[in-house]
């Protein structure tokens, strides 16, 4: 393999035959979008290769996405944490498009539309945007996973304004999605590895797999480098089928939660044993108290519905006991009956993600934070009550 630097963000590298361009741009800057549409008017590439997944292509390119979203199917999927993580995600991207007055992708855009305004055939070349969030989710542990949820909302929702030459300089090592990807990284090592270096490996596989003598590659400046070495080095990649599956869902989580059941059983039948039907009957009663309490305030925290707020020290006491179900989805199907999204909700959502006051007022993103600050409540309570039972039995 024959490397060349031909500026510090474009790097040619000769592979046999086929001569590949790899072009690092930052996704919302106008000279990335120049820069694009130069090298394919001058170097009439093959093929074109974009750092896009169907999904992210299809968030760029259509308005309409979120008029299909079935918010009632992801909350009974439990995908309602992996959900609230995309759109924070989604929201700060578009927000630094709008402090700069730039369209968000406009550099990936205009290289998938040029190429087909001159038949070049164009690769989405990176994972799937739901499978790397998916994996980061079942991989990461729970304080991770409330770690990467305050890293997006701290981004977000501040209130300073940010400069453009500010953001420029945040960007400069590449484009927002790749930025926010390394400072999830460098804040979170543990999922590192699936965040950055599995997503350089599979655009790397999906180059050599991939068709063209003449190979533009578009990418965040960020991955430039980290693409190179994996396609200097081809046979320590993995193969594409095993960046794209899915781990097994079952995780120390689930074995936490049959711990919960099996202690709250000991507990009461000791207590019984102990002092009665009275200790029981106590231990029992403080469960149900704290536990709702702690899914009631996050209820509030998400200005929930009235009822639903009442409804949770009914369904936390109960659903801490079942491993396989969590008062979050119950408490989001609870708000979604009261406040059932509306056509503007859908039709709003791209703006309203990019401020806490619409966060909090779109009835969509509530029913997220519905499920999310029930589910951290609940949780709250379940460990503050277990030991607040024990003290009876002295």
């Amino acid at each position: 393999m024959l490397k060349e630097q031909l500026a510090p963000n474009i790097i040619k590298l000769t592979l046999q035959e086929r001569q590949i361009i790899l072009l690092g741009t930052a996704h919302i800057f106008e000279d990335s979008v120049n820069q694009v549409k130069e090298w394919i008017e001058n170097y009439q590439p093959d093929s074109v290769y974009v750092e896009l997944c169907e999904a992210r292509y299809q968030a760029l390119s259509s308005h309409d996405r979120w008029k299909n979203l079935d918010i009632i199917q992801v909350i009974k999927s439990g995908q309602g944490f992996l959900l609230l993580a995309s759109l924070l995600l989604s929201g700060l991207q578009k927000k630094m498009g709008i402090q700069l007055d730039e369209e968000v992708g406009e550099d990936m855009l205009s290289a998938i539309r040029l190429s087909q305004e001159k038949n070049i055939p164009f690769i989405l070349a990176d994972r799937d945007l739901n499978t790397t969030l998916r994996r980061t989710w079942q991989l990461a542990s729970f304080k991770d996973k409330m770690r990467i949820l305050e890293i997006l909302f701290e981004s977000l929702f501040e209130d300073e304004t940010i400069s453009e030459e500010d953001i420029k300089n945040m960007l400069g090592e590449g484009n927002l999605y790749t930025t926010m990807m390394n400072e999830l990284g460098k804040s979170l090592p543990a999922v590192k590895r699936v965040l950055i270096d599995e997503r350089n490996h599979y655009i790397a596989q999906k180059i050599l797999s991939g068709p063209g003598k003449r190979c533009l590659v578009v990418i965040g400046r960020g991955h430039l480098e980290g693409i190179v070495e994996a396609l200097e080095e081809p046979s320590r990649l993995p193969p594409l089928e095993t960046l794209d599956n899915l781990p097994q869902k079952t995780s120390p989580g689930h074995w936490i939660g049959w711990g919960i059941l099996v202690l709250f059983l000991g507990l009461v039948i000791t207590g019984f044993f102990k002092g009665g039907s009275t200790v029981a009957l106590s231990m029992i009663k403080e469960w149900i108290i704290i536990n709702g309490t702690g899914a009631a305030l996050g209820c509030l925290l998400a200005l929930a519905h009235p009822v639903t707020i009442l409804s949770s020290w009914i369904i936390a006491p109960i659903t801490s006991l079942n491993p396989f179900v969590g008062a979050g989805m119950f408490l989001a199907l609870i708000e979604t009956f009261f406040h059932k999204p509306r056509v503007k909700d859908f039709e709003n959502l791209p703006q309203d993600i990019t401020s806490f006051k619409g966060f909090w007022n779109n009835r969509v993103t509530k029913i997220l934070l519905v499920f999310v600050t029930g589910s951290l409540g609940s949780a709250i309570g379940t460990f503050v009550s277990i030991p607040w039972m024990s003290r009876l039995l002295k």
